[in-house]
């Protein structure tokens, strides 16, 4: 698991370096849900240089994303999860210094996250303005583990026409879906529970536009 650990650490940089072939480098909202996965993958295993790999992830994507929880994947938070982890280990505590040092850069405006939980059959919507001619993304991860679990979600321009949709089940945990707005407008996107227990879940997109009202005005 050790050597499995440091190599996920070593590998950050490479994942968002430039790519030799034609992938894309992954986008703030992509490096935040890898980042959650190695933070989930991390605390399952007790296994700290998880953690650190997943505050770096955090790191590279530009800073801590806004949330309406302070469950927040921050990089502070997630390097104080791992030194409480690390024990005496002075190499961990090594990479957890050397991650610090490159500090945290506070609240991400661009990547905003909000924290929910459905009862069956409720639905809760959400309304965003994007830009035009840009990317829009947004992911939806469930939080809760309840066997069953399962999120409808959809996404709809200001007409009603369908963006992108999925039905999202425990065995997956997290769902992303991008689109390319052409023109600047309000996006809807709604998150139903179709499964038989509550389900909590966690909503990440990328900031909307700047001046909404000038936007659709």
């Amino acid at each position: 698991m050790a050597s499995n650990s440091l190599l996920a650490v070593a590998l950050v940089p490479l994942m968002l370096a430039a790519p030799l072939a034609a992938q894309p480098q992954p986008t703030p909202v992509q490096q935040i849900e890898m980042a959650a996965d190695l933070a989930d993958l991390g605390r399952a295993g007790r296994d700290p240089l998880l953690l650190v790999a997943a505050a770096r992830l955090v790191q590279s994507s530009g800073g801590n994303p806004v949330s309406t929880e302070e469950d927040v994947l921050s990089v502070s938070g997630l390097l104080d999860e791992a030194a409480r982890l690390s024990g005496n280990n002075e190499a961990i505590a090594g990479q957890i210094a050397e991650t610090r040092a490159n500090g945290d850069r506070g609240a991400l405006s661009g990547i905003l996250q909000s924290y929910n939980t459905l009862r069956p059959t409720e639905m809760q919507t959400f309304d965003y303005v994007f830009a035009g001619d840009e990317l829009a993304e947004a992911s939806v991860r469930i939080m809760s583990q309840l066997a069953g679990s399962a999120l409808e979600v959809a996404i709809v321009d200001a007409g009603g026409k369908p963006i992108s949709g999925s039905l999202l089940r425990e065995r997956e945990r997290s769902v992303y879906m991008k689109w390319n707005p052409k023109r600047c407008g309000r996006f809807r996107i709604t998150v139903q529970n179709r499964g038989p227990a509550p389900v909590s879940f966690k909503l990440t997109t990328q900031r909307s536009a700047s001046n909404p009202q000038k936007c659709i005005g």
